[in-house]
C-alpha cells in the first residue's frame, strides 16, 4: 500500500484489515467496502403520494399483476403435470 508523507501502514496489516499510523485526523478508506448513502425518510415520505411520483406506482402494479398472472398460469401447468401422472 502506497502512503503519504502524514500516514505509514502497521505491521499488523493483512489482507481483510489495515493497520494504518497517521497524525491526521481526516476520514480515509483503505478497503473495497463502499458506505451505501444515507436515505432520508423524511423526504422519501413527504413525497410519496400517487401524483408525485405516477410512473413508480404504475409500474408497481405492472409488476404485481404480472407475477400473479404467472402465479396462476404455472399453477395450472402444476395441475395438468398432475393429472398426466
Amino acid at each position: 500500500m502506497k502512503c503519504d508523507l502524514r500516514t505509514q501502514v502497521g505491521r499488523k496489516t493483512t489482507p481483510l484489515k489495515t493497520y494504518c499510523y497517521c497524525n491526521h485526523l481526516t476520514s480515509f478508506g483503505s478497503g473495497f467496502i463502499v458506505q451505501p448513502n444515507a436515505i432520508d425518510f423524511a423526504f422519501v415520505f413527504a413525497n410519496a403520494d400517487f401524483l408525485s411520483n405516477p410512473t413508480l406506482y404504475i409500474t408497481e402494479i405492472v409488476i404485481a399483476v404480472l407475477y400473479i398472472l404467472l402465479f396462476i398460469w404455472a399453477r395450472r401447468q402444476d395441475k395438468k403435470d398432475l393429472l398426466k401422472v
